[in-house]
């Protein structure tokens, strides 16, 4: 409702109005605070509920490239280079595809978030690098990246709903609280 309103000011402003685009540049603002609160709600309703469809065999590279798919473009927009290792031969997991996706995309956000500003000098060392390699019964699937690494004193809480090491306003800590449980309840280990 808020960013219907949000829009709708921006359609009622005539062009001739002095400081218009200052105006539509607050618009747009209150539409991307509006659409991340959004998000902020929906991740929360996903942590306080768990999947009552049934679990069921899904093949984890094609989700995997899935989730890829869906966050190529800001991947893309920090000049991310991608390395993908995946074994021949693929090994189904158990669970619900979609929430796996969901933890893909998180590990690789993650992942991109340790890298600031493209330079030109330094594109060589912007990798992202996913592996995947059959396990005791299961698949071991591995992000890594070059970044700055997470704090000694604040490895013991990336788990915790809300608990970020980003800056104000550039993380909710609500990722990996999430993956946390959804690669749980698959029978997993994060």
């Amino acid at each position: 409702m808020i960013e219907l309103q949000a829009e709708t000011l921006a359609l009622e402003i005539p062009a001739a109005t002095p400081g218009r685009e200052k105006v539509l540049a607050r618009v747009e603002k209150i539409s991307t605070l509006v659409e991340r609160a959004g998000s902020v709600i929906r991740r929360i309703r996903a942590f306080s509920r768990r999947d009552t469809t049934a679990a069921a065999a899904f093949d984890p590279l094609a989700a995997i490239d899935e989730a890829l798919e869906i966050i190529a473009s800001r991947i893309a927009e920090r000049r991310i280079t991608l390395s993908r290792s995946y074994p021949d031969v693929t090994t189904m997991v158990f669970g619900h595809r979609t929430p796996f996706e969901q933890v893909i995309m998180n590990l690789v956000a993650n992942a991109v978030d340790t890298y600031g500003p493209a330079e030109d000098d330094d594109l060589a060392r912007r990798v992202v690098r996913i592996a995947v390699a059959s396990s005791e019964g299961g698949v071991e699937i591995t992000v890594a990246d070059r970044g700055g690494g997470i704090a000694p004193g604040a490895i013991g809480r990336v788990f915790e709903p809300f608990f970020t090491t980003k800056a104000q306003g550039a993380g909710t800590g609500l990722g990996l609280s999430i993956s946390y449980r959804i690669v749980q309840d698959m029978g997993g280990q994060i």
